[in-house]
């Protein structure tokens, strides 16, 4: 048994035993799981056998089925494994578990002992249920309520078989999502031991993956089929022949593709079918009001809505270019400022982004790019892409939007205290990307909150005099949006601080 294993195992048994010492809400019953240190093993592994046999028959005739499984029959499942019953055990778990779905316990009980088993699959399916956010609420960005040890748990042991099943991305993400709701009060905690793996993690800083890989990946089969060129194709028959995939988001795919008609490659960006086609328009229609080389150029959106084809960015994504290597000060500075001249005038049309992250950040090939600089070779001019969550700016007399949209790591804290996006909220995670660009990895601090001042302090000193960069730092991440400077104004800053640095 590993020794992460071993230590959810015990933090399981403190979570069980919570519950039944009624910490925990017994999921609408009166009963609760029996501690596993009470477990008496004087029952024989027959007479075990034969009360779970009767009871699952029995609540499979039942008109309402119990909330929660019975006490003796949680007993008779840990006196099997313990003796050496493992298979009956599962068997026997693994039913009652789909027999009763709300009993979080058991469920928890029973993937424990699949991963141990090295049933990968079916313990990942009983975890997804008991984190799904349709259920509890807990998968919400914005989620207020502290989850319950069961919650904890449930996903700490997610993160372990996502890592077993090679999906280091998911695995961060699962110890990231518990950090932000619930910051350790001791080392010992469930949310302690999550920080101590996402800090020891070679991954750390990936945990929000997105847009664009490393390298291309090949059509896969079940877009390369005659169906989807139709459908690429039905605005302008034939015109799109799509030669290799980009990357994918939640709302679909992109891919470098042909335009037959002009001889030219394009991003074609496909998108899922549950996506409602106002929503592409909706996109659309922001990108085609900006105007500025460092935003994404939009070239030809599909009136259904389906698809819609943009400028192709060669450079790849600033993520990928993390993912590789350190910038150095000079590049991190002009960067910054590129990023800010853009935003500026997104913000002059009144449009937020509400997305801004190193995966949506990419680089033009130096050939087709406006202009080059000498601290950063190779790479061409910073472009923002990615306007899905994207919105015009909210006069005081309209609502917030019902639904906080972004990733986690970059949102202002107002706007997980359900404040609407904003050019602050913007700034905000432009100085996430500051900070990671400056130190290699995401601020961690409790949600709501800002980096102190030794968070940034720490940060700046990882690249020879970035020090000088604190002062702008600290303001991009100051908690009151007020203080927090205009992208203009960042860039009137960035340029006394290239002139300092080039002097150094």
């Amino acid at each position: 048994m590993s020794g992460r294993l071993r230590d959810f195992l015990r933090g399981l048994r403190g979570a069980v035993d919570a519950s039944a010492a009624g910490a925990l809400p017994p999921n609408g019953s009166t009963a609760a799981p029996v501690p596993v240190s009470s477990v008496s093993s004087a029952p024989s592994q027959a007479s075990d056998i034969d009360l779970l046999s009767t009871e699952i028959r029995r609540i499979g005739v039942l008109d309402a089925r119990p909330m929660q499984a019975d006490a003796s029959w949680m007993a008779a499942l840990q006196r099997l494994w313990q003796s050496g019953a493992q298979d009956a055990a599962l068997r026997f778990g693994t039913a009652l578990a789909a027999a009763i779905p709300s009993d979080d316990a058991l469920s928890l009980q029973v993937a424990a002992w699949l991963l141990q088993q090295g049933n990968l699959d079916a313990a990942h399916a009983l975890l997804d249920r008991i984190l799904d956010p349709a259920r509890s609420g807990h998968g919400h960005v914005a989620m207020a309520a502290a989850p319950t040890a069961i919650e904890q748990q449930a996903r700490l042991l997610r993160s372990e078989v996502r890592g077993r099943k090679n999906d280091a991305a998911g695995s961060h993400a699962d110890l990231a999502d518990l950090l932000i709701v619930d910051w350790p009060s001791s080392p010992a905690s469930p949310s302690g031991t999550a920080l101590s793996r996402y800090r020891k993690g070679k991954r750390a800083r990936n945990a929000y993956d997105g847009v664009l890989p490393d390298a291309p990946r090949p059509v896969t089969a079940s877009f390369a089929t005659t169906d989807l060129a139709t459908l690429v194709g039905e605005a302008t028959p034939s015109r799109y022949r799509l030669l290799y995939e980009l990357g994918a988001g939640g709302n679909g795919v992109v891919y470098a593709a042909l335009d037959t008609q002009l001889g030219c490659e394009r991003a074609l960006k496909l998108f899922d079918a549950r996506v409602d086609g106002h929503h592409v328009l909706h996109e659309a229609k922001l990108l085609s009001a900006l105007q500025h080389p460092g935003v994404l150029a939009l070239y030809s959106p599909d009136i259904a809505g389906r698809f819609m084809t943009m400028e192709l960015c060669r450079g790849g994504s600033l993520r990928a270019r993390l993912r590789r290597e350190t910038l150095p000060l000079l590049a991190v500075l002009q960067r910054t400022r590129e990023l800010c001249d853009a935003l500026a005038a997104v913000h002059a049309v009144a449009i937020v982004h509400g997305d801004i992250k190193p995966e949506n950040l990419l680089f033009r090939d130096v050939a087709s790019s406006l202009r080059s600089f000498d601290c950063d070779p190779g790479y061409g001019d910073l472009v923002i892409s990615d306007f899905g969550i994207a919105e015009r700016i909210a006069t005081p007399d309209q609502a917030a939007p019902q639904t906080l949209r972004g990733t986690r790591a970059y949102l202002a804290p107002e706007r997980l205290h359900g404040a609407p996006g904003s050019p602050a909220a913007d700034l905000y995670s432009v100085g996430v990307v500051l900070f990671e660009m400056l130190s290699g990895a995401v601020p961690l601090v409790p949600v709501g909150q800002v980096p102190s001042a030794e968070d940034i302090a720490q940060a700046t000193s990882v690249l020879p005099g970035a020090t000088s960069v604190q002062p702008l730092l600290a303001a991009l991440l100051s908690l009151d949006p007020g203080q927090r400077p205009r992208a203009a104004l960042v860039c009137q800053i960035v340029d006394r601080l290239l002139t300092t640095a080039t002097v150094l």
